[in-house]
């Protein structure tokens, strides 16, 4: 169970990093438009990986994007990796840092 957990661990790593390289260099979004991945999950059969994403503009229409382009993204993703089967993913936004971002502009008010 213990193997299991450090293989995803490594594997949430290896997609967060190289899928955030894809992301932001070899899709065509607009410059002023940086997308952060701050976390990935990805199951315990490895099928399936939940990727958070902050963006400082749009953010329902690039996830809307990105889902689009899941298997362009999986395709890019399995060239830069040796991987049986590259996981299904699924972009969500990542709401704890947005509430972090309206918790302190609360603060910095007061």
């Amino acid at each position: 169970m213990h193997n299991k957990s450090k293989k995803i661990k490594r594997l949430n790593k290896f997609i967060q990093k190289n899928l955030s390289y894809i992301i932001n260099n070899e899709l065509k979004f607009s410059s002023t438009n940086l997308i952060t991945i701050t976390s990935v999950i990805t199951n315990s059969d490895l099928s399936t990986s939940k990727v958070f994403i902050t963006t400082l503009n749009e953010e329902k229409n690039i996830i809307k994007i990105l889902n689009k382009s899941t298997n362009k993204l999986r395709g890019l993703l399995s060239n830069s990796a040796i991987l049986n089967k590259v996981p299904k993913l699924i972009f969500v936004e990542d709401l704890d840092i947005k509430n972090q971002i309206k918790i302190n502009n609360l603060i910095d008010t007061l």
